[in-house]
């Protein structure tokens, strides 16, 4: 059986970089991922190099409403779905791209699409993530 990777068009093929969370280390320590990411419900760490979508999903964090579930374009920017709101730490993500900023035209500047969105430095980033359905 093919994987569902493997199924998609090349064009919609991407690379997918896990991430991890924070590994505990011998001595009660904890290995430090990269990012921390703030949510309403709590932290979780990832790699910095890492797209917020991926982060999101690695750690069990809602990206999509009920609806989104279903009708996603699973990370090709293309549905607009998986929007989050960016509440502090901006600096250390990448900057929007015209795509992003076309798709999110109308909406509030701190909104991002976390498929579009790549962990860039090490650093906090407070994150709300269904902002739409809030």
């Amino acid at each position: 059986m093919a994987s569902a990777m493997a199924l998609r068009p090349p064009s919609l093929r991407r690379r997918r970089i896990a991430a991890r969370a924070a590994v505990p280390e011998e001595g009660g320590g904890s290995k430090d991922a990269g990012v921390r990411l703030v949510f309403p419900d709590g932290e979780r760490r990832a790699e910095v190099g890492v797209l917020l979508r991926n982060a999101m999903k690695d750690n069990q964090v809602e990206v999509y409403t009920t609806w989104g579930k279903v009708w996603n374009c699973s990370g090709a920017g293309q549905c607009g779905l998986c929007i989050v709101d960016v509440m502090e730490g901006e600096e250390f993500l990448n900057e929007k791209s015209d795509h992003e900023k076309k798709k999110l035209k109308g909406k509030p500047a701190s909104w991002r699409l976390s498929c579009q969105t790549e962990l860039v430095q090490p650093g906090t980033v407070r994150i709300q993530n269904l902002p739409q359905a809030q």
